[in-house]
């Protein structure tokens, strides 16, 4: 089975064209000249594909902010001695997806699986997948005015 061929031209060009094409200019002369498919252009032009200029695959789950927020809550909560657990984060993410109310492909009583938390993982460098150790959340129970009263 062949690879389907990826797009050689930026979107600015097919833009372009389009427009010239509106214009009244032939679309094989334009299509020849930019380098786009004819029946690409023929497309765009007749409205068929309209604002379906876009990253090809399937949407991510959770957009930037969203992604942003988890990360950092995630770094909050380790920064006070609380690291997110890997069961946490998929609470977490599910309570994301749930309250935004878009269509996604994570499931919505299991939350994400483990290999997209894997993944997502992978995906930002930033963060690093450890075992918390056990001692830090006893150390952060204990306020700056305990200590001083025991001393």
């Amino acid at each position: 089975m062949k690879r389907k061929k990826s797009n050689k031209y930026p979107v600015c060009a097919l833009q372009a064209a389009v427009r010239e094409v509106k214009k009244g200019k032939c679309q094989s002369k334009v299509s020849r000249s930019i380098g786009i498919p004819k029946s690409t252009l023929h497309d765009h032009s007749r409205g068929k594909l309209e604002g379906v200029i876009k990253k090809p695959g399937i949407d991510p789950s959770l957009n930037e902010a969203e992604k942003q927020g988890l990360i950092n809550y995630m770094k909050y909560m380790a920064s006070h001695g609380l690291p997110i657990t890997l069961s946490l984060m998929k609470i977490f993410a599910r309570a994301i997806v749930k309250r935004s109310g878009r269509p996604t492909r994570i499931n919505l009583v299991h939350g994400p699986s483990k290999k997209w938390c894997c993944k997502f993982f992978a995906r930002k460098p930033q963060l690093k997948k450890r075992r918390p150790d056990r001692a830090d959340s006893g150390r952060m129970i204990l306020s700056a005015e305990a200590v001083a009263d025991y001393f």
